[in-house]
């Protein structure tokens, strides 16, 4: 917490609130609605800079973004990651969003079914997802969509938050069907029981020695020592919200590079990460990786749409066939060059492609004494859907 003390954001715009995420570069808090009709990522300014409304970054126009849920930011590419969920799986996938322009695409889609929690390693390259599917696993991937394996699959089930311990290299996840917080080595190796007997654990955070999770059942954001499971502590309670989005701020979680490794490769669209420095330019689909390996262009005969995330015909003004449904997957990445350090190579890629879900839509914030964390809340009327009336974003 913050000097102990919760404070009321009161961000316009806040129903409908799942994933939170903060960038400590913009002091924005971003995060992901559900909200019939406005579906996206929306932002609002922490401090208040440009007044407390809150903002689109990306709006869900045509469907596409029709259930955003998980949600992490890569403050070094200046990237947000976010999972896509729909119960039948035709429209579910990893997406990514560059912070810059607004322009998202679809990142991972293969044996994609019901993704929730994501998290993101920056400086390893490295993101992590949890799918609640028909086979749920904790799943990790290189940041640019290549890499993708299933690292935690035993005795899992409903894999809600995800989090990375950088000063451990571990991950951590709550499961709300077996009540319980655990971690692994990286590579899912050397699998821990942290806390059990959890009424049902959401999101999650680590730092230092703490970990903290939001719960629905007690609604209540509590922490505990991330070694043994002890000390639990509540650090923030209120009867009438049920917390679901939970992100922690400190300068220690976002450590910064002198030279950022997107600074060199001049990526027209999306500079994503990879492991050991590299990076890789990728396009939005319909879109092809010019000569140069660093600027998406648009076929002969095309030219890219008001939005810029596909190419049209010119003609007929008509979008051209996705990449992806061609079976130009983030397979072709796996073949891609790409660069690390200070080289001036830029990788060439093609665009890659619970049970019980519970919606979700009050927003609070919660921190422990040297941090700031926030956590959205939401009010349920069910178990599937639920509509709420207002939302309160806090910090601590």
């Amino acid at each position: 917490m913050k000097e102990g003390v919760a404070t009321s954001l009161n961000f316009s715009g806040t129903r409908g609130v799942v994933g939170l995420a903060f960038d400590p570069v913009t002091q924005r808090v971003y995060w992901t609605s559900i909200e019939p009709g406005k579906q996206g990522i929306r932002y609002a300014h922490l401090h208040g800079n440009g007044g407390r409304r809150a903002e689109f970054l990306v709006r869900s126009e045509d469907g596409q973004m029709s259930n955003p849920e998980g949600l992490a930011l890569d403050h070094v590419g200046r990237n947000l990651y976010f999972t896509n969920m729909v119960e039948d799986h035709s429209n579910s996938y990893v997406g990514v969003v560059d912070l810059a322009s607004g322009r998202w695409m679809k990142l991972i889609t293969r044996d994609v079914q019901k993704p929730r929690g994501i998290a993101v390693y920056p400086e390893r390259g490295l993101l992590f997802y949890a799918d609640w599917g028909s086979s749920p696993a904790l799943v990790r991937a290189n940041m640019d969509g290549t890499g993708v394996e299933r690292i935690v699959w035993r005795d899992v089930r409903w894999i809600n938050g995800v989090a990375v311990d950088r000063s451990l290299d571990r991950i951590y996840w709550t499961d709300a069907n077996h009540d319980r917080i655990e971690s692994a080595e990286l590579d899912g190796s050397d699998r821990r029981l942290i806390l059990e007997g959890v009424a049902h654990p959401v999101f999650i955070s680590v730092f230092e020695d703490s970990v903290y999770w939001s719960d629905w059942i007690a609604r209540k954001v509590f922490a505990c020592n991330k070694f043994t499971g002890r000390n639990v502590t509540v650090l923030y309670k209120e009867p009438d919200e049920y917390p679901t989005g939970l992100t922690l701020y400190h300068p220690l979680v976002y450590p910064t590079k002198d030279e950022p490794p997107c600074l060199f490769a001049r990526c027209s669209h999306f500079c994503l990460l990879r492991p050991e420095g590299a990076v890789t330019c990728a396009c939005p689909p319909t879109y092809v990786l010019d000569r140069d390996r660093a600027t998406c262009t648009c076929p002969h005969g095309a030219a890219p749409n008001n939005d810029g995330t596909a190419c049209v015909v010119v003609s007929q003004e008509r979008e051209l066939p996705d990449a992806r449904a061609m079976g130009e997957v983030g397979e072709a990445r796996e073949s891609a060059d790409t660069i690390g350090g200070s080289s001036n190579e830029v990788a060439t890629t093609a665009a890659a492609d619970q049970k019980d879900v519970k919606s979700s839509s009050k927003q609070a914030s919660t921190v422990p004494t040297t941090t700031t964390t926030t956590t959205t809340t939401t009010s349920t009327g069910g178990t599937e859907e639920s509509n709420v009336e207002t939302t309160t974003t806090k910090v601590v």
